[in-house]
Parts: structure tokens; C-alpha cells; sequence
């Protein structure tokens, strides 16, 4: 059994408790706290970072779970979006076309509970007219930035 000595910890420990790198002062723990506290100190300072964040973490597990497709936006993409548009904290990114993926030509952000109620209707349903629902301005529900205006789904099929 190979041991190495952590430099935190103060104690030999197994070699299966460090990183693979070159550089293995620090347990895999130790590596771990100090990411997070350098994270935490750079989003300090820039909110909005955090914020856009999150929000890409959020849409890219529901592209991947609910819409099926991988998204097509990074985080600093967000980040200009949140920049452009008057963003609340409840805030969150979901296709205008569920069909396709998130990106720069095909994003909406809308509430919390908006985006929960899309998800629900297009997992159970599969249909884009009822999905556009959310986004239409007749409905009144929360939409506070969008790739482009909702067009209502006139042209849109159910998918059963």
C-alpha cells in the first residue's frame, strides 16, 4: 500500500485519497474545500456569475432529463443573456422550441414555477401547442426574456 503525506491533514494517508495530478501536496478533501472556498470568494464578488451559474446547471439537467437533447449554450452565453435581460433571483432558462436545444436563438426565462409547470405538461403531453401556452403573452405567466416572440403554436402538432 502506497502511502502520501497530506499537507492539511498532517498524516500519511492511502495514495487512492489524491488526485491523479502531479501535484499531490493535498487529499482529494482538502483539493475539494479549497475549490469551493475559491469559488465562493470569485462569486462574491460577481453575483451575477453565480446566478448565470446556476441557472445553466438547471437547464442543462432538464435538457437532458425532460427535453431529451443536450443543451447548446455555455455559461458565459448565460451570463450575457442575464446581463441583457431584467432577471429576477427565481429565475429559469427553458427552450422556446422544446423539439430543439437550448441556445442563443431558442431560450426563455421564465419563474421557478413556470419551468416546472412546462416541464410537467411536455414530459406528459409531448405537445408544442400546449407547452407555447407558458409562453404566450395572453396567458400572463412570468416570461422575462425570450429569443423570440411566441408565435402561439397555430402551426404546432401534438406529438402522440
Amino acid at each position: 500500500m502506497e502511502t502520501r503525506f497530506c499537507v492539511e491533514c498532517r498524516e500519511f494517508l492511502d495514495s487512492k485519497k489524491f488526485a491523479a495530478e502531479t501535484r499531490r501536496t493535498l487529499c482529494r478533501a482538502h483539493t475539494n474545500k479549497l475549490a469551493i472556498q475559491c469559488r465562493l470568494k470569485k462569486w462574491a464578488q460577481e453575483p451575477l456569475v453565480r446566478k448565470a451559474h446556476g441557472i445553466w446547471q438547471v437547464a442543462y439537467v432538464d435538457s437532458f432529463r425532460t427535453f431529451k437533447v443536450m443543451i447548446n449554450m455555455k455559461q458565459g452565453e448565460v451570463l450575457k443573456l442575464l446581463q441583457s435581460h431584467d432577471i429576477s433571483d427565481e429565475t429559469r432558462l427553458v427552450p422556446v422550441d422544446p423539439t430543439k436545444p437550448i441556445s442563443m436563438t431558442n431560450y426563455c426565462f421564465t419563474s421557478a414555477l413556470n419551468k416546472n409547470d412546462m416541464c410537467r405538461v411536455w414530459r406528459k403531453l409531448h405537445c408544442v401547442r400546449d407547452y407555447m401556452l407558458f409562453i404566450s403573452p395572453e396567458t400572463k405567466r412570468p416570461v422575462y426574456g425570450s429569443s423570440m416572440e411566441p408565435s402561439g403554436g397555430a402551426d404546432s402538432e401534438c406529438m402522440f
